[in-house]
């Protein structure tokens, strides 16, 4: 009887230390797996930071390139209209 006393106790520290290691293994493992998510997270943000530059930084260009070539007409403009004045005043010479 007595064995079977002691053998129970026993079941049970040991039952009991099981399931603590378990507990802290689970927990190391949901730690751990919380560090991985966070990493992936903090990549896929750069990447989409990184690609949110690189977008404006194209619209940039496309803006600068429209401007100058508006800028262009307005000087072929100018140049023409100079080009013009010029004859009106030989004409009126």
């Amino acid at each position: 009887m007595e064995l079977g006393i002691v053998a129970a106790i026993v079941g049970a520290l040991l039952g009991a230390g099981g399931k603590t290691v378990y507990d802290q293994q689970q927990k190391a493992a949901g730690k751990q797996k919380a560090q991985n998510d966070l990493a992936e997270a903090e990549k896929k943000a750069d990447r989409l930071i990184q690609k949110a530059k690189d977008e404006a930084d194209e619209l940039e260009r496309d803006r600068r390139r429209e401007l100058k070539k508006v800028e262009d007409r307005l000087a072929d403009r100018e140049v023409t209209l100079d080009r013009k004045l010029d004859e009106l005043d030989k004409r009126s010479e």
